[in-house]
């Protein structure tokens, strides 16, 4: 297994007697199975590390897609009210001209009797 050297931080194998990288005495170390166990700590947190960006970058490419897909269909419904009060515009102005004709008419109608 490989561990990292106390001394430079390479990576060694556990069962070499010195590090080849900065001559530390691997083997006279007291505690080699605590580098073991530091050394896989240390991995798992890296990993968690790595899972927890992966997390955040994941939930950042939702809310980025939820905030996208709300305004592009706000935009639709706001596009939808706006032809509705165009239409509606146009059918009120419509009756007015309908009504204002009525009335002209009526207006001939009574100003022939008089």
């Amino acid at each position: 297994m490989l561990i990292k050297c106390p001394e430079c931080g390479k990576s060694v194998s556990d069962t070499a007697i010195t590090c080849p990288n900065c001559g530390f005495a691997i083997s006279n170390t007291d505690n080699i199975d605590v580098l073991k166990v530091k050394q896989i700590l240390k991995t798992k947190r890296e990993r968690s590390k790595f899972t927890s960006i992966g997390v955040v970058v994941i939930l950042v490419i939702i809310a980025i897609g939820g905030i996208t897909y709300y305004k592009s269909t706000s935009f639709e419904r706001a596009q939808a009210r706006l032809n509705e009060s165009t239409k509606t515009y146009q059918e009120t102005t419509d009756e007015l001209n309908r009504l204002q004709d009525e009335y002209d008419k009526n207006k001939q109608i009574i100003d022939s009797y008089e």
